[in-house]
């Protein structure tokens, strides 16, 4: 049954049908077909107060992706002092970090701004985002009394955790005493161990933590969120890709974040330590000739590298000390805004992300030298949901050409 209503529901909106335009007729047939109808809304204009800032002033360096005899190119604009908001009543999605509040979908000003090119996901349910409305379905709901928000969409994904949501926990150290006994609230993957939780435990401190359920829905009474001080398009609208007006990266909360991350580890200097890494990829999605390219970095002096079979410490003490890296486009490259000024960086992804800032602006922090190289996918491909999955080709000739060009 769910399915069929899903499908009417996708009909009727496809259709453009004047039921769905109509307030009373809308919310007759919404309510029938159990889903909910909400108006895109910022954090801002639904917040119940504010508190006082956690971080002062700062500027937004955003480092545009390089290629190699390219020149840098960093936008710079000045950013406001980071102030958290308080809301109540407020209904979270631990899945997507989908935000509710009565009928409106909370999203920052900077994805209401950028509608038409970012595609912000609303929860596994819901259906379309158009002309700033939504339609999800109405969840069964747990209820919390109060929490501090440290869910995001991609939560679960290691460049997403690390850098966009464990900066905000840092942050949340500068909070009153009042709201010292406010548990933090966390995707529930993040407590079962590994190098999530290495990463949590060194920002948590004594805090209570509360694991939320990704197949549950929680409404808290009373919540305190960040305005994070790391962004960019989770997803885009088709045949638009990502460029570096789409970015926020906060210089001194970035580079705090990285400077209190090395020293709570104890990070040293190691001479013994490689000093050429290669990421290697296990199989699975953006497939590509690694074993031609690994080849090549082995005749180089480069140690293959798994960073997920490493403590969070470990991947950390290895990036720290290392004279370069290099590899895929991924996740692993968060951990690059440990790496030490004036070390170098090469890393291959496809032409439409030749404005995708996530690693760059991660150089650009820890002051070392990245350089790209961009390749093309082996089939067309019409946006972000199909680039995750493309498989492509990176000749040995153009990887030791750019090797060779860095040494």
């Amino acid at each position: 049954m769910t399915n069929i209503r899903r499908s009417i529901l996708k009909r009727l909106v496809k259709a453009q049908t004047p039921l769905l335009t109509e307030t009373y007729l809308s919310q007759a047939i919404l309510r029938t077909l159990r889903y909910e109808r909400a108006e895109a809304g910022t954090f801002g204009a639904h917040a119940a107060g504010t508190l006082p800032p956690v971080f002062p002033a700062s500027y937004n360096e955003v480092a545009k992706p390089k290629a190699l005899y390219e020149d840098k190119l960093m936008l710079r604009a000045p950013l406001p002092v980071v102030q958290p908001i308080i809301l109540k009543n407020t209904r979270l999605d631990p899945y997507s970090g989908a935000m509710h509040k009565k009928n409106v979908a909370l999203v920052w000003q900077k994805e209401l701004d950028q509608k038409h090119r970012f595609k912000r996901e609303f929860g596994r349910s819901s259906l379309i985002k158009a002309n700033n409305v939504v339609y999800f379905k109405s969840p069964a709901e747990s209820y919390l009394t109060r929490g501090l928000c440290a869910v995001a969409p991609g939560a679960t994904n290691w460049y997403h955790w690390l850098i966009e949501i464990l900066p905000t926990i840092m942050l949340l150290q500068n909070l009153p005493k009042d709201y010292d006994h406010y548990p933090l609230l966390v995707p529930q993957e993040v407590l079962s161990g590994g190098t999530f939780r290495e990463a949590l435990d060194l920002f948590a401190g004594r805090r209570s933590v509360i694991g939320l359920d990704r197949d549950k829905n929680y409404r808290v009474g009373e919540m305190v969120i960040i305005p994070p001080p790391v962004s960019g398009p989770f997803n885009m609208h088709d045949h638009l890709w990502p460029e570096p007006e789409d970015y926020i990266n906060n210089i001194g909360v970035m580079q705090q974040f990285r400077t209190q991350t090395l020293e709570r580890l104890a990070v040293t200097d190691n001479e013994h330590s490689p000093k050429r890494l290669f990421f290697a990829r296990a199989p699975g999605t953006r497939s590509y000739n690694q074993n031609d390219i690994v080849e090549v970095a082995r005749a180089r002096g480069f140690v293959i590298m798994r960073p997920e079979k490493l403590s969070f410490r470990e991947q950390v003490q290895m990036m720290y000390n290392a004279d370069f890296v290099a590899g895929p486009s991924g996740a692993a490259w968060a951990n690059s805004i440990f790496m030490r000024p004036g070390t170098k960086s090469l890393i291959w992804s496809l032409k439409e992300y030749d404005g995708a800032c996530f690693f760059s602006n991660l150089g650009h922090v820890a002051g070392c030298q990245t350089t790209y190289c961009f390749v093309d996918a082996d089939v067309t491909i019409r946006n972000s949901y199909e680039a995750f999955s493309a498989s492509y080709v990176l000749t040995p000739k153009e990887f030791s050409d750019h090797l060779d060009a860095l040494l």
